[in-house]
C-alpha cells in the first residue's frame, strides 16, 4: 500500500507543479502553487463532515462513492475542455532528452 501511495503521489504532485509553472509567470507562480498545495487540505476540511453524515446514514461504501464523484466529474470536465499547456522556456533551460538524462544518472561521477 505504501508503494501504491507513493506511485500515486509521484504521478500527480510533480506533473501538477510542472503544469502550474508553465501556466503562470514568476509573479503569480507562488500564489498558484499555494492554491494547488492547499486544495487537498481544504477539500478534506470541507468534505469530512458531509462524508461522515453520509457514512452514518448510508454506510461507508456510499461515503466512498460520494467522495469519488466530484473527482470523476472534474476529471471528465478537464479532459474534455482543457488542453495540455505548451512547455515554456521561462527557466531559460532547454529540455534534456530522456537518453541523456538517463545517462547522467547512470554514469558514475568522480569527486
Amino acid at each position: 500500500m505504501r508503494f501504491l501511495l507513493g506511485a500515486g503521489e509521484a504521478s500527480s504532485v510533480a506533473p501538477a507543479t510542472s503544469i502550474v509553472a508553465d501556466l503562470f509567470g514568476p509573479r503569480l507562480r507562488p500564489i498558484a502553487l499555494g492554491i494547488l498545495t492547499s486544495a487537498n487540505s481544504l477539500g478534506t476540511l470541507l468534505m469530512f463532515p458531509l462524508l461522515g453524515q453520509i457514512s452514518a446514514d448510508h454506510g461507508w461504501r456510499a461515503a466512498f462513492v460520494a467522495a469519488g464523484i466530484p473527482g470523476v466529474v472534474v476529471a471528465l470536465l478537464l479532459f474534455f475542455t482543457v488542453r495540455d499547456p505548451r512547455r515554456s522556456a521561462q527557466s531559460g533551460q532547454t529540455p534534456m532528452p530522456l537518453t541523456e538524462a538517463a545517462g547522467f544518472f547512470c554514469v558514475r561521477r568522480r569527486s
